[in-house]
């Protein structure tokens, strides 16, 4: 179904309550130009990596399935793209980045992409994108199993189940991948073909929702997250072998209290996350041992009055992490203020928010977010956002000895954007257009690079990014009595250059960052008949420049077929997938080369 490495050292509802309607999501949730993703647990699609790469034009800088995924937004960097689960940040305070490939698309109900700069209502990382995973409480007794096999050894499972009694609710869910990767690739057309070694993944998730409904305005819920993974780190093309691999554990427990009045709307949550993330490499006598705690608390009131919406909310984190690189322990401590404005006049939806954050040591500046959305008929609209954005140093910036400096400055800048949506209906025929520009200007971005005189490369505030660029979107949807045919077409077109010329790495004034594409584009049609379903993705990937040779651009076709049916009051879905069909040779960083042509079919069974 298609819907619109170790690096060390570097849908809204509405509550209706006395005649007053009230958002279930407060404004700060409410993201302008929101993309909703397909967050069904669909057979063949494991993590939220795949989930993204299958149902957006979002880049992933990944080294293939099971292996290091990071996100790259408008073109920013890993640590420019925050990812929230039920609102709480969960990249590493440590590496300023999250590998999507660990987290699972189970994980989460809810599924959305905000495009742009948001710092001003999340904070640190927030500049170039936001994704957020939200759960949601189910309605009835329920339980889904899917259990998949796939090329190269995979296998997948997954089990979600529900239960209601009285005012409680369960939802337990449980997730296994693993698999080989032995595939075969070819270093040259001259030489034979090798068969990846020492690429073997498994992982295991274990996630609890609880939620109580104290009485009509007051509900509490409770989150818990654990999971471990395993991950064995093949040789590039230019190595003969590898025995490196990395273990990783997190356990991640929330609570949260809502209470929704006649005209106000409270949220307030505790969180507690514990990272654990070890690397080895027998073969060089290297290991590295990271580990980090965090303490999150988060309070936000919201308060309507006729067509003004006001929101009040401070946030709170302090971080603790140890690593052989600092030498020992560190710890980071932040608190901010943040407001939001929201004024619904006529066709013209204004919304702003400002933000101050305080962090021992930095220098973080005001923070404010101003968009309006013109909405003059239903067939079109207008938007448009201006907002300043920042990222903080990652704690290996500041602290990793040798090359950690604790003088750096944040990294910061402007955004703006300008956006139109289009609709209409000819017939059996419904169709959108949506395009957007944008402008970031980055100023005191943070490089690992050699500093005059020093024998070892450090963290230094050395350049200055500006990225801009054209998103364009158009679908179609044609249904007739038996059947309906999906059209979408995606392009985008992104500049993110380096402003200052670098001698190590080579750069020049006016050069693409490293791994990002100019030109991204997909189309993705779906067909649906009776109990049938097929759907095929096409993804371009213009060229790319690495760190140490051009990456050529590639295509890749995808396909899907799946049949659903039901048996009494059991629902199930078969689908087979062959991805990557044409069997195109590709990387997607230079010297981890990625799978030809393979399969997965499974079932899906809900009751």
């Amino acid at each position: 179904m298609i819907v619109t490495t170790l690096g060390i050292a570097q849908v809204d509802t509405s509550v209706v309550i006395e005649d007053i309607v009230l958002s279930a999501k407060n404004i700060r949730t409410n993201h302008q130009q929101e993309e909703s993703l397909d967050a069904n647990h669909k057979v063949g699609i494991n993590s939220l990596a795949q989930s993204i790469e299958q149902g957006s034009n979002t880049y992933l800088k990944n080294y293939g399935i099971g292996s290091l995924a990071t996100l790259s937004i408008r073109g920013g960097s890993a640590g420019q793209s925050l990812v929230l689960w039920n609102g709480l940040p969960l990249h590493s305070p440590m590496l300023g980045l999250l590998d999507m490939s660990l987290i699972p698309n189970n994980v989460t109900e809810s599924i959305s992409i905000s495009k742009g700069g948001n710092s001003s209502l999340w904070g640190s990382g927030a500049i170039s994108g936001v994704i957020s995973m939200d759960s949601k409480k189910q309605k009835k007794n329920n339980i889904e199993m899917s259990s998949s096999v796939g090329s190269f050894g995979s296998i997948a499972q997954n089990t979600t189940l529900t239960v209601k009694h009285r005012k409680w609710i369960f939802t337990s869910k449980y997730n296994h991948e693993s698999s080989d990767r032995d595939f075969e690739y070819e270093v040259s057309p001259t030489l034979p073909s090798i068969k990846q070694e020492n690429a073997r993944y498994k992982r295991n998730h274990f996630l609890q929702d609880i939620y109580y409904d104290i009485n009509n305005r007051n509900q509490i819920a409770a989150h818990f997250w654990a999971n471990s993974a395993s991950t064995q780190i093949p040789p590039t093309t230019v190595q003969s072998s590898s025995e490196a691999y990395q273990d990783d554990a997190a356990i991640r427990s929330m609570i949260n209290w809502k209470y929704v009045g006649n005209k106000s709307l409270l949220n307030a949550k505790i969180g507690y996350f514990l990272d654990h993330n070890d690397f080895y490499n027998p073969q060089t006598l290297t290991e590295a041992l990271n580990d980090f705690t965090s303490l999150f608390a988060d309070i936000n009131y919201q308060y309507q009055r006729k067509n003004h919406v006001f929101s009040l909310g401070t946030t709170y984190n302090k971080t603790e992490a140890s690593s052989q690189g600092y030498q020992g322990s560190v710890s980071e401590s932040r608190i901010a203020l943040f407001g939001i404005h929201q004024y619904d006049f006529k066709d013209f939806l204004f919304k702003s928010s400002l933000r101050k954050e305080y962090i021992e040591g930095l220098n973080i500046p005001l923070l404010p977010n101003f968009s309006v959305a013109y909405t003059p008929h239903d067939h079109y609209s207008i938007h448009t956002k201006i907002s300043r954005n920042f990222r903080t140093p990652t704690l290996n910036d500041r602290y990793w000895r040798p090359g950690g400096d604790q003088a750096l400055k944040p990294e910061s800048g402007w955004s703006g954007e300008l956006g139109l949506s289009i609709n209409g209906n000819i017939r059996h025929i419904q169709w959108t257009y949506e395009t957007n520009v944008f402008y970031r200007n980055m100023k005191d971005w943070i490089l690992w690079s050699p500093r005059d005189n020093v024998p070892y490369w450090s963290a230094q505030n050395i350049n200055n990014v500006i990225s801009q660029g054209i998103e364009q979107g158009a679908s179609l949807r044609y249904k007739t009595d038996q059947m309906t045919w999906r059209l979408n077409l995606k392009y985008d077109y992104i500049s993110s250059t380096f402003q200052t010329a670098l001698d190590l790495p080579k750069v020049n004034a006016g050069d693409q960052l490293f791994y990002t594409p100019k030109h991204t584009a997909r189309a993705a049609i779906k067909s649906e008949y009776k109990n049938y379903n097929l759907s095929y993705l096409h993804m371009i990937t213009g060229e790319t420049v690495g760190v140490n040779e051009i990456i050529p651009s590639f295509q890749v076709g995808n396909t899907t077929l799946s049949y659903a049916s039901k048996i009494r009051k059991l629902r199930y879905i078969i689908n087979l997938t062959l991805n990557n069909i044409f069997n195109n040779r590709y990387f997607i960083i230079e010297r981890r080369p990625i799978a030809g042509r393979n399969y997965n079919i499974g079932i899906t069974i809900k009751y």
